[in-house]
């Protein structure tokens, strides 16, 4: 079970990465800033991304330490 719950919040914890890449670039800044229907599908990405961690139970101590650094993570974005 605990294999299972890492493995979700090691695949949002790879969203966020990738994401974060995407929005350090300079077009994507400027696409976002530009447009408030850009900002809008981004905010919305990152809280998709915020609910899938919420789908995760809060099990161990140590999976809910990992899930708590993902979502700062993405609040921080």
């Amino acid at each position: 079970m605990v294999c299972g719950i890492y493995k979700t919040i090691a695949d949002v914890h790879y969203e966020v990465d990738e994401f974060q890449r995407l929005i350090q670039r300079q077009e994507t800044v400027d696409t976002v800033r530009s447009s408030v229907w850009e900002k809008l599908r981004m905010n919305d990405e990152l809280m998709k991304l915020l609910l899938s961690l919420d789908s995760v139970p809060g099990v161990d101590p140590t999976m809910r330490e990992a899930r708590r650094k993902v979502s700062r993570r993405i609040v921080g974005l």
